[in-house]
């Protein structure tokens, strides 16, 4: 986005299914609640969570360290329950 003030100034803004992803391995009581409000505003498919998780350091080999690996893959869990199931037609 730019603006006529700035022309030479851009700002990118994330989307929010990728800040959602990011807080998956802190995910404490604050990311859980910003996620539900992403969630509310922006639904998410287990299988559109399951492809953008698939995508993170976590899960391409970039991060290496056990305990962080482990943290993630929990929360992930976590993330996922909150996610409606489309087979039993809870999402459209």
């Amino acid at each position: 986005m730019t603006t006529a003030d700035a022309a030479d100034v851009v700002l990118v803004a994330p989307h929010p299914h990728d800040i959602l992803i990011a807080k998956v391995e802190r995910w404490e009581t604050q990311d859980r609640e910003h996620a539900a409000l992403i969630l509310a505003a922006f639904p998410l498919t287990r299988g559109q969570a399951s492809l953008l998780l698939d995508r993170t350091p976590h899960r391409t080999g970039a991060i290496l360290d056990a305990d962080r690996l482990a943290r993630f893959e929990a929360h992930t869990i976590d993330l996922l329950a909150m996610l409606p199931d489309v087979s039993e037609g809870e999402y459209r």
